[in-house]
This record gives C-alpha cells, sequence and structure tokens, in this order.
C-alpha cells in the first residue's frame, strides 16, 4: 500500500518517526538514515530514484563515480534494515496500526495497516524453513545466537521509563557526585537492554516533581527516582518505580551499606526495577549485561565519578580537575577502560574549548581511546574519542564517520555532539538535525539539546522554527542568555534589526554584561547599522578577553583571536592569526565553510585556499 492522502501521508510518517525512536533504530544511525530516505523519497512519490546508486550517494556519502559491483554496502545494509524491521514489528511494534516493509529486489518501501495483515495460521512445529519464511525475533535469535526477551505472565505494560535524577534531601555538597553518577548508571545499565526504551530527566535535578507529572512530559509508562544520603562512610539509598499511568509504586527498595558497596547497590537496583518491578524476564545473556562493570575497585569508581562530576561543570578549573582525578582512578585500577575513555573524552573538550595545545592534546586523545578499546571493545562510546581525533585533527572525513558510528550503537549521548559538528562541517546539517532530534527523542526537555535544534535550524535557514523553539526556552529559562543571541541572529536574517537588538540587549543582560562602551552601543543601537555596531561592539568585548587571558599565561587558541577580528573586520589580523591556527592545528578550522563568522573574507583568496587546505568536501 502506498499512502495516498495526506491524513496517510501523515500516517505513515508518525510511523517513521515511532519506529526510528525504537532502541533498534535510535542506536543505529546509519540505518536510521537508510530508512528515513527511501520513506520520505516514496512518500514523495519519487520511487524511481529509490535504487542503488542514489542510495549509495545520498545515504552513505560514497562518491558519484560509485561502483555497486565493488563496495555492495547498500545491498549490505538493506539486508540488516529488513531483518531490523522484522525484529521491531515482533517485538515492541506488535500493535503499530501500520507495518513499514521492505520488499526483496528492491527499495521502494511498501507500508501495510495491520489490521488487514493475514491471520496467524494453526501453531505448527516451527522448522528451520518456516522460521526462515516467517521470520520475527524468535527466528532470528535463533539463527544469529543472539538473545530474545519476554515478560513474565504478570506483565506490567511498561515498554518505557526514565530515569530522575536521584535528590540529595540533606543538602550534602559531598554526596552530589553520588547521586549524579548512581543516575547516569542505572541508566547506561538498563539501555543495555533492548527491551525498553530508556529516557533521561536531567531537567527535574532539584525540583522534586511528581513522578507522574515528569513521565507524561516525558512521555514513558514509568518513573524511576530516588535519594542518596551519606555519613562516616555509610550510605542510604532509597528508589522506586512508578507507574505514569496509575501512579502505582510497582517497586521500591531501601539500601544501608558501606560506601564502599556502592557497586554492587546498583547492580541490585537495576536488577530489582526489571526483575520486580517491570517483571522482564532476562536471559543469561541479558543479566550478564545488565550488571557488567568496566571496574570492581570502590575507590576507582569513586574518583571516576567525582570526575564526570567535575566534568559537568563545564570550566577549565574543573576539567583539569577532572583530569586529575581519572589519572587518580587509574592509578587505583589499570584496567579502568572507562576512565580511561573518559580521559580521552577530557583532552577532546579541552583541545575543541581552546584550553589546551591542539599538537598536544590529540595524540594523547587516541592513545587513551585506543587503551580503552583494548581494554573492552565492547566499549563502544570509546571511538567517539577516536572519530574526534580524525575529525578535527587530521582531517579525515571517512575514517571519522566510520568512528563515530560505531560510537553511536552505545548507551551515551554524550558520543553524538561531536558527530553533530562533523556533519554540520562537511556539508550535512540534515543529518546533524537528524541526530541532535535523535537525542531529544531520549533527553526532550534538555535545556543544551533544545538549544542545538535551534542553533541547527538557524542554520538551515529553516528561521520561523528556530525562532520557536528560542523563544519558547526564553519562556522556560530566562535567565539563560543563549536563546536570546540565538533570537537575535533569527530576527537579524528577518530584517527586524531594531527587534533583534532588543534581544542583543536581553541577551547580555542575562550574561551579566557590565562594560560601560557596550551598553552605550546596544543603547542607542537603531536599524541594520545599529544592530553592525552592536555586534562589532561585542566582538571587541571578546577580543579584550581574549588578550588579557592571553596575558595571563593561559593557552588562548589563535583561531579565537581570528575569529573576533573577521568580526571587527580586522582583514589583516584576521588572516595572521589564522595562519598561526594552522600551525596548531586549531580545531575550529574544520567550520571555516559554515561558520558565518567569516563572512567578510569569505571572497578572499587567502581563505578560500585556507578552505582548500583543509580539504573540505
Amino acid at each position: 500500500m502506498a499512502p495516498t492522502g495526506e491524513s496517510e501521508a501523515l500516517a505513515a510518517r508518525r510511523q517513521l518517526e515511532r519506529v526510528l525512536a525504537s532502541p533498534g533504530f535510535s542506536r543505529n544511525e546509519r540505518l536510521g538514515r537508510f530508512l528515513r530516505f527511501v520513506v520520505e523519497q516514496h512518500l514523495e512519490s519519487r520511487d524511481g530514484e529509490i535504487k542503488e546508486s542514489v542510495i549509495a550517494i545520498e545515504v552513505f556519502g560514497r562518491r558519484p563515480d560509485h561502483d555497486p559491483k565493488q563496495d555492495s554496502i547498500v545491498r549490505t545494509e538493506a539486508a540488516r534494515l529488513r531483518a531490523r524491521l522484522s525484529e521491531y514489528y515482533s517485538g515492541e511494534g506488535k500493535n503499530d496500526p501500520l507495518v513499514i516493509q521492505m520488499p526483496k529486489g528492491g527499495y521502494a518501501p511498501v507500508f501495510c495497516h495491520a489490521a488487514v495483515e493475514p491471520k496467524l495460521v494453526p501453531r505448527t512445529p516451527v522448522t528451520t524453513r518456516r522460521a526462515m519464511l516467517l521470520g520475527g525475533v524468535t527466528a532470528a535469535a535463533a539463527a544469529s545466537g543472539l538473545t530474545a526477551w519476554k515478560l513474565w505472565p504478570g506483565d506490567s505494560g511498561i515498554r518505557s521509563l526514565a530515569v530522575l535524577p536521584f535528590e540529595n534531601p540533606a543538602k550534602d555538597a559531598d554526596a552530589e557526585f553520588l547521586c549524579n553518577g548512581l543516575t547516569d548508571s542505572l541508566i547506561r545499565q538498563i539501555t543495555a537492554l533492548p527491551a525498553l526504551t530508556v529516557k533521561r530527566g536531567g531537567v527535574f535535578k532539584g525540583k522534586n516533581v511528581d513522578p507522574q507529572i515528569a513521565g507524561r512530559q516525558l512521555g514513558v509508562d514509568a518513573i524511576v527516582s530516588g535519594t542518596v544520603a551519606r555519613r562516616s562512610g555509610q550510605i542510604r539509598i532509597t528508589a522506586e518505580l512508578v507507574a505514569v499511568r496509575t501512579g502505582a509504586v510497582l517497586w521500591s527498595g531501601k539500601y544501608d551499606r558501606d560506601e564502599a558497596d556502592l557497586l554492587p547497590i546498583q547492580d541490585q537496583i537495576a536488577s530489582a526495577i526489571l526483575d520486580e518491578g517491570i517483571r522482564l524476564k532476562l536471559s543469561a545473556a541479558d543479566r550478564r549485561r545488565l550488571v557488567r562493570r568496566s571496574t570492581n575497585n570502590p575507590e576507582a569508581n569513586e574518583l571516576y565519578l567525582r570526575a564526570i562530576f567535575y566534568e559537568a561543570k563545564e570550566t577549565e578549573g574543573d576539567y583539569l580537575m577532572a583530569r586529575k582525578l581519572l589519572l587518580e582512578a587509574i592509578d587505583k585500577d589499570k584496567n579502568f577502560a572507562r576512565a580511561f575513555g573518559a580521559l580521552a573524552r577530557n583532552y577532546v573538550i579541552m583541545a575543541v574549548d581552546g584550553y589546551a595545545r591542539p599538537t598536544e592534546a590529540w595524540p594523547l586523545v587516541k592513545l587513551y581511546a585506543e587503551k580503552a578499546l583494548a581494554l573492552d571493545p565492547a566499549l563502544l562510546e570509546a571511538n567517539a574519542g577516536l572519530g574526534a581525533e580524525a575529525f578535527w585533527n587530521q582531517w579525515n572525513w571517512s575514517l571519522a564517520e566510520q568512528q563515530y558510528e560505531t560510537a553511536l550503537q552505545s548507551a551515551a549521548d554524550r558520543t553524538t555532539m561531536g558527530y553533530v559538528l562533523e556533519r554540520w562541517a562537511i556539508g550535512r546539517p540534515d543529518d546533524a538535525l537528524r541526530l541532535i532530534r535523535k537525542v531529544r527523542v531520549v533527553d526532550p526537555l534538555d535545556l543544551g539539546w533544545k538549544l542545538r535544534e535551534a542553533d541547527m535550524l538557524l542554520r538551515t535557514a529553516q528561521t520561523p522554527k528556530a525562532a520557536e523553539i528560542y523563544e519558547e526556552i526564553i519562556r522556560d529559562s530566562r535567565d539563560d542568555p543563549r536563546a536570546y543571541f540565538g533570537l537575535a541572529e533569527v530576527r537579524n536574517t528577518q530584517k527586524q534589526f531594531d527587534e533583534a537588538i532588543t534581544q542583543l540587549r536581553l541577551g547580555y543582560d542575562a550574561l551579566g554584561a557590565t562594560d560601560d562602551s557596550l551598553l552605550e552601543v546596544l543603547a542607542k543601537a537603531r536599524g541594520a547599522e545599529g544592530y553592525r555596531q552592536a555586534e562589532k561592539a561585542g566582538a571587541q568585548l571578546e577580543l579584550d578577553g581574549l588578550a588579557k587571558n592571553a596575558t595571563s599565561h593561559s593557552y588562548v587558541s589563535p583561531l579565537d583571536f581570528a575569529r573576533a577580528h573577521a568580526r571587527l573586520g580586522h582583514k589583516q589580523q584576521a588572516f595572521a592569526y589564522l595562519d598561526a591556527a594552522f600551525e596548531d592545528r586549531a580545531p575550529g578550522l574544520v567550520f571555516l565553510k559554515v561558520d558565518h563568522v567569516w563572512d567578510s573574507i569569505r571572497n578572499e583568496q587567502r581563505f578560500q585556499d585556507a578552505v582548500r587546505k583543509v580539504g573540505l568536501p
């Protein structure tokens, strides 16, 4: 069946998004991109373009001279896609109103109403041949050795849940790292199982929200929440699983133990949620995956959790503290793969954010990421470090894509941002937007990812949609300056200059700006020229800050100076610092083609030579 009317096309698109949000597809961006492409082409009546040569170029980034006889990626991935769709409709999608199929012999999708699907035949012995014909997750598991899951007879009906940040009722500053660490660990453990969709509820931290209210906003069936308290080497953890629809407590537990027992407590909570709360019957392999640890050393684990807590603060000093703690954790356990992976990520962040000299950071990124994978090949998020090094340092776009694709199969959303930026840098903003929206399925209320979606919409000239999200963020978080600056850029693009200036004023006010010259320019600014002057005043303030940091003997990337001078229209200074940025292999050079900061010098031959030097596609 092909959707013929507007309502049918809408239903088909909704079904597509439902499938792509499922665990089997949300963790595999490549298959998701493949399915989205063929469905969108089909819905736009372009079945003639759904052929191997076009898919190879548009979906998998192959060159126009791609030879399918030498590279069978489309056929290989199509087989995987058919199997993944079969698994989905045999499991969580079995009650969906529409079924998406890709018949063999072609790549155009077919939509079937579930209600008119053939009835099941009477039960007969399932031979190998019949299993192959019927398909489904059971046959796939039998053929490949994969483990299947099933629910106990008393099915709780829970197919999705969110883990809220564990609370710190005593307001003990030294217990916060435990609250964050326990929350992240539970998410990582439960997400490792394909049977459930797991979402994050970080936006509710410290708000003591009703689980049913949080669950409805997050769109899940159940909520996990709890508290952590510590005193004199002892730890008390409470946790509960609440059904969103009824408010019933499906499971609850209390643990009073020595702090050294945190690791086994985490395992017990995760197992109890699944066994007693959701009543999910796990295979032996699933249970091993659930309680799999990167370290059994409680001291190393505490140092690691403290490091991740500092990393989340996102300041130079906190990144350095996180690095110190990670090195101490590795000293306690030299086989702590996850700590090595976090060290690689730390150096990526420091290099990209301009806190460390890139030529010194990238060899360490590669060293630590490779060490993590050598210790634990299943720690797929460590591939993000190798992807980052290939992208920011080597300018090897195909290798970066390969590593990021592998990392995306992990449950760690922190692996996604680098891939988003890589897609944008090489001129694939639609891919970047899809990646952002995938994360937002898992963490729909997170402010940072909401901002990133608005920013990417702005970069892809979807200004009305970008404005809508910026305005929503401003309504919900008036003290955050970022949305004001984004909305200012939208209004400038729409030539609503006075409104753009108003948003700049609000942004600098939220930022706590006190520079008299900047405030004076903002107060007087009117129209297009006023906006330009306000932009220049902001650039001058940024340049002054960079110069101050440089005199304090901190590392400052020459590319930051080049960008500030470009915004001010200082061509010679911009090019001088751009040359220095190449000597430093500054990460931001990958954005030369897409960063609007360079528009004032974009047509200069020296700038075009710089773009070619990076080798951007």
